[in-house]
């Protein structure tokens, strides 16, 4: 009796926790391309749960990502360690309107409609050739990038924030830092 309870003690845990750490999500970087004093960034989201992250956001979720992009310059030292010398924020919130069958994607004063699910999330998902500006970068020293995207689902009122919380909550994610690619000219 006691053997099958801790059988069924460690199926529910492996159920509950292990697919989280299956599907966690990850940052990707692609090239970089460096023009005057600006550079083109491609980055992507992979490994996310789609289905789920659809099926809330036909439930009227509002869903937010994240994108934190830097630009650090190697100082040469251990103890000195590097500085940054760029950084940018981009938020994303997609909202699904239910009567127009369409998603909306907004990035500041931009708005883009999306009516296909994968077209919707490859867009926000990615940064794909999006621009960064005044960097000002030196020539003769060495720089590297690094990347970090974070998902969140808007907080709704009480109670629904209680029901959400634990019925969708699970997929909220923060990828951490990740090193992309040295930059420079």
């Amino acid at each position: 009796m006691k053997t099958t309870a801790n059988i069924l003690h460690a199926a529910v845990f492996l159920a509950v926790f292990l697919p989280a750490g299956l599907f966690a999500a990850d940052l990707n970087f692609g090239p970089v391309l460096m023009a005057g004093d600006g550079a083109q960034v491609n980055l992507s989201v992979v490994s996310y749960q789609r289905h789920d992250i659809i099926e809330a956001m036909k439930r009227g979720m509002e869903i937010r990502v994240t994108y934190e992009i830097q630009i650090r310059r190697a100082r040469g030292g251990i103890l000195i360690g590097d500085k940054t010398v760029y950084s940018r924020t981009i938020i994303r919130k997609v909202k699904y309107d239910f009567w127009g069958k369409a998603f909306q994607v907004r990035e500041g004063r931009k708005s883009t409609v999306f009516q296909s699910e994968n077209a919707m999330l490859d867009y926000f998902f990615s940064l794909k050739d999006y621009e960064l500006r005044g960097l000002g970068l030196r020539q003769k020293e060495s720089y590297a990038m690094r990347g970090r995207a974070e998902l969140k689902s808007v907080e709704l009122y009480f109670p629904m924030n209680l029901i959400f919380k634990y019925l969708v909550g699970f997929w909220d994610f923060d990828t951490g830092w990740v090193n992309g690619p040295p930059v420079g000219y």
